[in-house]
């Protein structure tokens, strides 16, 4: 304590003071869960999210090979939209103590699938010379056709809200009450770890793809743009309320992925340039004889290719996994001698951007583990807390922002969640919510459990000068559920 200031020292302890969860953040029925139902848990759905990955690697090349790059842009497309549709019904198992928990681990899945299925996976079922040619089995085409399909039809299918209109239009006429109605007009759920998913991706295929495709980042320009003032107009028109989960999403995404996203930009330029000009057609001072040779190419198509007698070029293999040596970091040195492909300019920029690479790598993992492994030593010999912020000598009642951590249950088809506990000696102002048609023990779910020496029973007047903990030991019953109470300065009481 005495390395640390001392308006953070209680009773000779320092306490580490963060910024807590917003109350309508807290996960109330999972706060029970133990520790190893989890990672169980989390453990099953990465696995069945990684069955999904090589899923959609095989639809997407067949029907690339079957149908051609052009429809495998929409197909990608359309399994970017409806496999976050299955990844989020599997979070319904998932367990975590608050929204942004549980919104990380979502925005962890799709991104992940999203990548790999956007980017990842058109690289590797892309033969190795269809790199940088413009024939409809090129990688180029299929990006374009990627890009155009981000571009129109993810938004489009967001500003039509087909589930949401039809509940509007068709269930919502036919309700038998009120409150059925009502449900169908709460507007489309939505989740902020998928909506940054969408930003990370196109980020994602603009940096995976811009050495071989720089006009990707103009590309990418337009679909945030386009994503922006759509996400805009459904915040503002379709999207139903979402909790206040904070700054964990955010700041997950900028710690892992956006710097994984330039890690990724930097080891595949370097390949790109390295591979270049994919043609595994290589200088050689060997003289040939010549000839007519029967060829077979990626469509099965045999023709004859005539060489002249002293070609000075030969087959060589310039994919990094079948040259010699280390594969990593990209260099001139995977060319054997006497077999050459690069040019002295190439070369030079080769070995620049392969040790950039290396430095950028270190540095990726000093930035993410760095600060734990300093704080870990340093920790041992001396104080490392730091506040944050000063005490502004507010206190909780003088706030009417800020609402009291009583446990709801959200359930869908409902306005208002349910309240789970004894809220007789709170206010309005600190549950975060007012039903203006109905008394807030309609929303209690601790009235549909009567039991002997309850304090009362729902619509009934309540005492508020008896707590309910006043109540239930003149019964000599224990409650069933939490009593909530707020003891209000008596500054607060004087102005009553």
């Amino acid at each position: 304590t005495d390395n640390v200031a001392s308006n953070t020292v209680f009773q000779d302890r320092v306490l580490k003071v963060e910024e807590p969860t917003e109350p309508d953040a807290v996960r109330w029925l999972d706060l029970g869960v133990g520790y190893r139902s989890k990672v169980m848990l989390r453990t099953i759905n990465f696995a069945v999210t990684f069955s999904l990955i090589v899923a959609a690697a095989a639809i997407t090349s067949r029907v690339r090979r079957g149908f051609g790059p052009a429809f495998s842009g929409p197909v990608i497309t359309i399994m970017n939209t409806l496999v976050p549709l299955i990844v989020k019904i599997l979070m319904i198992f998932e367990r975590h103590a608050t929204e942004g928990g549980w919104q990380r681990s979502l925005y962890l899945k799709i991104t992940l699938f999203r990548w790999v299925n956007t980017a990842i996976i058109l690289m590797l079922i892309t033969p190795f010379t269809s790199k940088i040619d413009f024939q409809d089995s090129d990688v180029l085409p299929v990006v374009n056709s990627i890009l155009w399909s981000e571009m129109w039809l993810s938004p489009s299918l967001r500003l039509l809200d087909i589930v949401s209109n039809f509940r509007k239009h068709f269930m919502a006429p036919r309700a038998q009450t009120q409150e059925d109605m009502n449900s169908n007009f709460q507007g489309t759920v939505y989740y902020l770890g998928e909506r940054y998913t969408d930003f990370t991706k196109v980020l994602f295929v603009c940096f995976f793809y811009s050495a071989l495709h720089p006009a990707a980042f103009f590309y990418g320009f337009l679909i945030l743009m386009f994503q922006y003032f759509t996400d805009k107009y459904c915040l503002m028109r379709i999207w139903y309320l979402a909790p206040l989960i904070g700054k964990e999403v955010s700041v997950f995404s900028r710690r892992y992925f956006f710097s994984a996203a330039l890690l990724a930009m930097a080891i595949t330029s370097s390949y790109v340039y390295a591979h270049f000009p994919y043609d595994n057609v290589c200088e050689t001072t060997t003289d040939f004889p010549g000839g007519t040779f029967e060829v077979t190419n990626q469509k099965d198509e045999v023709f004859n290719v005539t060489i002249e007698q002293g070609a000075e070029v030969q087959y060589c293999r310039q994919r990094f996994t079948q040259t010699n040596g280390l594969s990593f970091p990209a260099s001139p040195e995977w060319q054997t001698d006497g077999v050459t492909w690069m040019t002295d300019s190439q070369e030079t920029l080769v070995t620049l951007y392969g040790w950039t690479t290396v430095v950028m790598l270190v540095g990726f993992v000093i930035y993410l583990f760095g600060g734990a492994i300093k704080n870990f030593f340093v920790g041992i010999f001396k104080g490392i807390y730091e506040p944050s912020g000063t005490n502004q000598n507010i206190d909780f009642s003088t706030d009417q922002e800020v609402y009291a951590y009583i446990p709801q249950i959200r359930r869908g088809g409902y306005a208002f969640p349910f309240l789970a506990c004894d809220v007789d000696g709170v206010g309005d102002d600190l549950i975060g919510w007012t039903d203006k048609h109905n008394p807030r023990d309609y929303h209690n779910i601790i009235y549909d459990m009567p039991y002997e020496g309850m304090k009362r029973q729902r619509g009934e007047e309540a005492k508020i000068e008896d707590s309910a903990s006043d109540q239930e030991t003149k019964s000599k019953k224990r409650p069933i559920f939490s009593i909530v109470k707020h003891w209000e300065p008596e500054w607060m009481k004087n102005e009553e």
